[in-house]
């Protein structure tokens, strides 16, 4: 053999060594995937058929009894070979934190509800080859059970109408906009809904969505039309990860990169600068390793979030204040001049922002709140608001933040219940702006005070005074004015009878004349 050849051959071992990878265990302590290429090099690179491959596949459904663990990666080329490895190799090997494996295959066992049995039954009996797609691969993986399950397939919308209405399957979306979209959406058994939208590629974009799209039956075109390659992995349920753009590498490696290029991705939509921070916050365990070319890509785009409706973008910084290095992102962010378009001042209170971020995990604090931080004043709460679109609750909570933090009364509970009851009809959306600025104030007496305390109601009728001759008016709202000063004085114990003695004694005493 030329040496030339050796080197080649010896080179395309090492990287296959190094980007495929071992993932999930099987019953009997076995392992499928593609770790380690070696021994198939070593021996003529034995094949695993085309044949047996299609086979392992064809079927949507699966096997309980040996569920087939595996990865295939770039499925026309002939790195995607499958290799036997057991559990205990993986539990010594380096690219699977320890326990990874279990937790994945737990994750993988829950997601089959019986309503998702009864979906593969039906996509099955109609030779309808469905894969999970986006987020639920990319959760299971991290051993975190998804929350939504969403389905990639090559049927076409109208052959998927026509499958679902033959089963008498209930469908939610599939109108004329959904089918342009390719995206059907079934409830199965009144319980669950599982959205499915056929492969697909995306030809004409305005920045915010597809425009116009085109449907095929390339997964490797579908994957590529995705934001984030760690987002562009399928998982069909035979428990095959199909990865057409590292996605695996980069979720095991904590790498956030846009598939393929960066600019191209973000100004299909310009939305994906803030996915990126909020998976970035989710995925990396430090908080500043970005990558320079992806910063410059963003950068580059930021004015774009100006035409992105201010509701999603809300969506997505609120996911982000939830996550890892808030404060860091919400810094880089304004670097990078993302912060100016989306309703935030071009440079906020950092320091203020870092610090009560640091201590959020102590509390149970909206997104709004700590988001008050970064602020300086109730016209930039304004600013952020008609840009945002926020909730009533979350644009008081601002306000209320902001307008009361130098005014702050630590410690003193009873003047906040005090302030509770006497808020009229809102006093509830008052409770929780109280609460919120206890816990921003780390003020953990207030704040544990007024979570655990129920809102009481004045156990007093003004019928009390009328029936004592004090008529409707100005006289009548004192009298009740100074029972309920009564009733707060004590601790919000007095009873309706006691409360209705003192009223009688303020008659008597001729502070109503």
């Amino acid at each position: 053999m030329k040496l030339s050849a050796i080197i080649h051959r010896f080179l395309f071992q090492r990287r296959a060594e190094q980007d495929l990878f071992k993932l999930f265990p099987l019953r009997n302590n076995d392992m499928i995937s593609v770790g380690t290429v070696g021994p198939m090099l070593r021996s003529s690179m034995a094949e695993v058929s085309k044949h047996q491959l299609q086979s392992a596949t064809s079927n949507n459904g699966r096997d309980h009894d040996s569920p087939p663990m595996k990865i295939v990666t770039r499925e026309h080329t002939s790195r995607a070979r499958p290799v036997s490895r057991s559990l205990k190799d993986l539990a010594k090997g380096k690219l699977l934190p320890p326990g990874l494996a279990e937790k994945a295959l737990s994750a993988f066992e829950k997601v089959f509800t019986p309503e998702l049995v009864e979906l593969n039954e039906i996509c099955t009996k109609h030779g309808m080859t469905i894969r999970m797609a986006g987020g639920a691969p990319r959760d299971i993986i991290q051993g975190i059970l998804p929350h939504d399950i969403d389905f990639a397939t090559t049927t076409s919308p109208e052959k998927m109408v026509e499958i679902f209405t033959s089963a008498e399957v209930r469908m939610l979306e599939y109108g004329s906009r959904a089918i342009e979209h390719g995206t059907v959406t079934v409830r199965i058994n009144d319980k669950e809904n599982y959205e499915i939208t056929t492969t697909r590629s995306d030809t004409l974009t305005d920045g915010r969505h597809a425009k116009a799209v085109e449907f095929h039956q390339d997964w490797e075109r579908d994957a590529n039309r995705r934001d984030l390659t760690v987002n562009s992995m399928f998982l069909d349920l035979n428990g095959i990860l199909y990865d057409y753009f590292d996605g695996f590498h980069d979720l095991i490696n904590e790498q956030v990169r846009f598939v393929g290029e960066a600019d191209e991705r973000i100004q299909e939509d310009y939305l994906r600068i803030m996915r990126y921070f909020r998976f970035y916050g989710r995925i990396k365990s430090q908080a500043d390793e970005h990558d320079a070319d992806t910063l410059s890509s963003i950068r580059r785009n930021a004015a774009g979030l100006a035409g992105i409706a201010g509701e999603r973008i809300w969506v997505e910084l609120k996911k982000i204040l939830k996550g890892k290095y808030a404060d860091h992102l919400v810094k880089i962010m304004s670097e990078c001049g993302v912060t100016q378009h989306i309703g935030l001042p071009e440079h906020g209170d950092d320091a203020k922002l870092t610090q009560l971020y640091s201590r959020s995990e102590d509390y149970d604090i909206t997104e709004a709140a700590v988001l008050s931080a970064y602020l300086r004043t109730t016209q930039e709460v304004e600013v952020l608001h008609k840009r945002l679109k926020m909730s009533k609750l979350e644009y008081t909570t601002m306000l209320y933040v902001i307008e009361n933090r130098s005014s702050y009364r630590k410690g003193n509970s009873e003047y906040y219940k005090h302030l509770i009851v006497d808020s009229s009809s809102e006093r509830t959306q008052c409770h929780k702006r109280c609460i919120q600025l206890a816990a921003y104030m780390n003020d953990r007496t207030v704040y544990d005070s007024l979570r655990t305390w129920d809102i009481p109601t004045l156990p007093f009728s003004a019928k009390v005074f009328i029936e004592l001759g004090i008529p409707k008016g100005k006289k009548l709202s004192l009298g009740v004015g100074i029972v309920k000063q009564k009733w707060k004085d004590s601790n919000f114990t007095a009873t309706s009878e006691e409360l209705a003695d003192y009223a009688r004694q303020v008659v008597q005493s001729g502070q109503l004349s």
